[in-house]
Formats: C-alpha cells, structure tokens, sequence
C-alpha cells in the first residue's frame, strides 16, 4: 500500500504534539471524572477527536477521493483508530463515503474537541498557552485533510474558516472554578458575596450590593446568579450603563446573543463613548452572524481604540464572510502588527 507523499512528516508532528498535551488534558478530564468512572486516556481522547475531524473534512467536498483517503488511511493506522493495513486506499474511499452516504449527520458538523477545551480550562488555571498548540494542531490536520488530494473546494475552504474561529476565538463556557480545588488551586473567596449578601439582607434595596455580589458571581462563571443580581441593579437604578453592560456579558457567555445586544444597546445609549461596550456588542454581532452589524460596531471600536487587535482582527473575519477579502486581509495585517504572536489572524 502506497503512503500519501506528506503522512509521514505530519504524522511525526502529531506524535510529539499528542505527547507534549496528554498530562494537561489528563489532569483536566480526572477532575471531572465521577467515582465510578474509568481513569481517562488522553491520547485516546485526541485520536478520537481526530478521526471526527478527518471524516468531516473529507466529506466537505461530497467526495472522497483516492488521495484523501491515503493520507487518512495513514494517520489512521498511527491513531490506532482500525487496522487498516490490509484495506486499500481506494477501498477506504469507497467506505468512508458509503458512511457518509448514509450518515451524514455525523459529518456535516464537527465539534470543538473535547481536549482543546479542557485545555482553555488548564490555560486558564496554570497561566499556560496548551489550548493555542491543540487549536494550531487541529487547524492543522483539517487543512492537510482538505488539500491531500491537491485542490481545495469553496465548500472545504468554508468549513476549515469556520472551524478556525471556533478553535481560536468560540469563547469558553465551562467554569474553571469547578476544577480548581481538584487540581490543586484554592476555591475562590466568597468573603464578598458572604458581605454583600449580608447587606442586601439589612437594606433590600442596596443595588451597590446587588452589583458588587453580581460582578462577583460574573467573575466566578456564575452567569445566571450574575444575571439575577444585575436585574435587581437596573430595576433599581435603570440609568447605570455598567449594570446593563455587565449583564450584555453574562448573557454573550450564555450564548444568549440577541439578550446581549439589547443590554449593549442600553449601555451604549446611557455611555456612548466606552469601545469595550461596541467591542462586544461586535462580537456577539458577528456570533449571531449578523456581520454589516459587526463591521459598523468594530470600526466604531477602533476610532476610539486604533489599537484595539480583537477588533482589527474579528473584521477582518466579518469582511471574510461577506467576501470583502481586500478588506480582510487588511485588517488582518494591522492585527498582526499590533500582535504578531496572534495565530488567529495569521490563518
């Protein structure tokens, strides 16, 4: 059986990332462990993780060709995901698309892996960058998969940009306080909302504290009781652009696009001169895919920011999906600029 001419090389690659990530991804995915569950393998988990990533790109192209499936026929024997040895490569092609013929549901749409979240969490815990070198891996191999047969469909060059964003920029929705007294950090102090709880138990409408204990809960990934807690704040005091900023937060990290815009707009109405304010309402524009609204509200960020890079590079992202790709590719060089160590802008 004839190997793809660039296996090899990318399965060297592979080999040593999964080695650097396993202990990270391990330790993460214990904490999460139940009692009675078996003790995770997290070379195991990113196999697994990879396969999914290989058939989803190479079915973008509704065909699986004799190229593609050599070079997912090699990675696969080194995944240890089947004992392809005695398979073709054109019958490897011939199964993978009858699969996706009949299935394909469990192609059309891929994940963020499992690994690259548990990953945020441990970055976020240790002061790390492991999430950015799973992201760059798994950006990787879906752009091998893609191009192994020596083109690149509009359909692949979508799905690949798609799963770029999510790699790099989908925000993380799992609270690393939940993990932190397992791995080894102290729990989060809860003097202030002990204090604040307190307070509001004296003077009910105490909206210093209702906000003070809301910010705390926002703090800790506490979404819904920081929602609670801001409403009471602008129930009490409906003039403070801060509460309804603060609340647009908590729902953009509850994915509760639409809820966030109308708190910015709120926000943006009492305080229209604060970017950080236009800066997520960009970006929960541009999740909600609504993109003309993302460019109005990211150039408005950066006239009161020149320098502010999240903006510069997710319009860049937002004139990538209208095609706008002149504009794109300048704002992605004055991204680069600004942060040369960003990946996100480089791909």
């Amino acid at each position: 059986m004839k190997k793809h001419p660039d296996s090899s090389a990318f399965i060297t690659y592979l080999q040593t990332t999964i080695q650097e990530l396993a202990e990270p991804i391990e330790e993460i995915a214990l904490a999460k462990l139940e009692d009675d569950d078996s003790s995770p393998n997290a070379k195991i988990i990113i196999k697994s993780e990879l396969y999914a990533v290989a058939t989803h790109f190479a079915s973008r192209d509704r065909v699986i060709c004799d190229l593609e499936a050599s070079f997912i026929q090699d990675v696969l024997v080194f995944l240890g995901v089947k004992n392809w040895d005695g398979v073709s490569s054109f019958q490897l092609s011939e199964i993978m698309q009858e699969n996706y013929l009949n299935n394909p549901d469990n192609y059309d749409y891929v994940h963020l892996p499992k690994s690259v979240q548990y990953l945020r969490i441990y970055d976020e815990i240790r002061s790390t960058d492991y999430a950015t070198q799973a992201s760059t891996m798994f950006f990787r191999f879906a752009n091998a998969i893609a191009k192994a047969d020596g083109r690149i469909c509009k359909n692949e060059q979508d799905a690949i940009y798609s799963f770029k964003e999510m790699l790099f920029n989908y925000p993380l929705k799992e609270s690393k306080v939940l993990f932190e007294e397992k791995i080894g950090q102290p729990e989060t102090d809860n003097k202030i909302i002990q204090e604040c709880s307190e307070a509001i138990r004296i003077d009910p409408e105490d909206f210093v504290a209702y906000f003070n204990r809301g910010y705390e809960y926002y703090k800790k990934d506490q979404y819904e009781e920081a929602i609670l807690d801001l409403t009471e704040v602008i129930t009490l005091v409906p003039e403070s652009a801060l509460a309804y900023k603060t609340r647009g937060s908590a729902y953009y990290h509850t994915d509760d696009f639409v809820k966030a815009i109308a708190d910015y707009d709120n926000s943006i109405l009492l305080n229209p001169t604060d970017e950080n304010t236009y800066l997520m309402r960009g970006l929960s524009y541009y999740f909600n895919k609504d993109y003309d609204e993302t460019i109005a509200d990211f150039t408005k960020t950066i006239k009161l920011d020149s320098e502010n890079v999240i903006a510069r590079k997710f319009r860049g992202y937002a004139y990538y999906r209208i095609e706008e790709f002149n504009k794109a590719i300048k704002d992605y060089t004055k991204s680069i600029k600004l942060n040369p160590s960003d990946n996100g802008s480089y791909f």
